[in-house]
């Protein structure tokens, strides 16, 4: 089963086949340049010009550390509760 999209978002969100055209590309990337995963970076307070790469595949606020396993679902790290949501909540299919 997929998940739901993100209650009351204010901003346009991508739809699960886009979330599952990049994760595909991501993991052809790994195949190709063989890796078993990547570890992606947002920082989503950092000012006028973050560094949001983890939005990419969350599509959700930056500011993540993303585990991303070639064979398996990716999970995030939050450094800090993200606003309104409980800890360990799912984004965009990333636990």
């Amino acid at each position: 089963m997929m998940f739901p999209a993100v209650q009351g978002a204010s901003v346009p969100v991508c739809s699960l086949a886009e979330r599952d055209r990049r994760w595909n590309l991501a993991r052809r990337f790994m195949e190709a340049e063989v890796l078993d995963g990547l570890v992606v970076f947002g920082e989503g307070d950092a000012g006028p010009a973050p560094f949001s790469f983890d939005s990419w595949f969350t599509n959700d606020r930056p500011g993540v550390l993303l585990v991303f396993p070639r064979d398996r679902t990716p999970r995030r790290a939050d450094p800090a509760p993200v606003l309104g949501r409980p800890p360990g909540d799912r984004v965009f299919g990333v636990q």
